[in-house]
């Protein structure tokens, strides 16, 4: 089952199990904070691990 996530600074740091569940959240805090954070899609093969660029 795909889930969905809120990445910041290449994290990903909540699993949501709806698209709109992690819009509104990630809208939220992009309101709140001074970070950015995106919805991404999890897919069941992959672990959650900070990404380095």
């Amino acid at each position: 089952m795909i889930k969905y996530g809120i990445r910041t600074n290449g994290m990903i740091a909540t699993k949501y199990d709806t698209p709109e569940e992690a819009y509104r959240n990630a809208q939220y805090l992009n309101e709140e904070t001074d970070f950015f954070h995106e919805v991404v899609l999890i897919y069941p093969e992959q672990q959650i691990h900070t990404v380095i660029r």
